[in-house]
This record gives C-alpha cells, structure tokens and sequence, in this order.
C-alpha cells in the first residue's frame, strides 16, 4: 500500500528526525510530505517509530491510497529538490 505522509513539526531537531526516518522508507514529494509504499508490518513499525518522535505540539497526517487512486495522481508545477522524485 501507498502512504502520503504530511508533517508539520516546530522542532528543528525532531523534524529531521521525522525526515530522516521517512527517507529511509519512502520518497519525497514535497518539503514536508512523503510517499511510501509499505507492507502492513512496515507500516506498523513506521507508526510507532513516528509516535515516539513527536510531542503533542507536532501534528503528522497519514493517507492511505490504493493503486487505481495512485495511477490518477497528477502534479502541477515542479517540486525542487536536489534529490531524484521516481515516480512507480
């Protein structure tokens, strides 16, 4: 299954945290935003890893999308980032 994952954390240091744990598991899409394709357990594991990093204050939101939904996905400018976006 495909995850989008948004975060908004204050925190510099835990927001690199959460950045660091999310590009081991996925690709970025956006600043604060990551796609990842996980199985049911890996899903699992990121959540609690997720859960551990943040405080009350942080606020990260997780969609999950199916295949055909995945296939109708369009971009509209371009994300400038230094690191490759591969698009399945």
């Amino acid at each position: 299954m495909i995850y989008l994952i948004a975060y908004d954390i204050s925190s510099d240091k835990r927001r690199r945290r959460i950045e660091k744990t999310l590009k081991a598991k996925g690709i970025r899409v956006n600043f604060s935003v990551f796609e990842c394709d996980l199985s049911p357990p890996d899903f699992e594991i990121l959540k609690i890893d997720l859960r551990k990093l943040t405080k009350k204050t942080d606020h990260i939101r997780i969609y999950s999308i199916c295949s055909p939904c995945l296939k109708n996905t369009w971009e509209i400018g371009r994300f400038n980032s230094t690191e490759p976006i591969i698009h399945i």
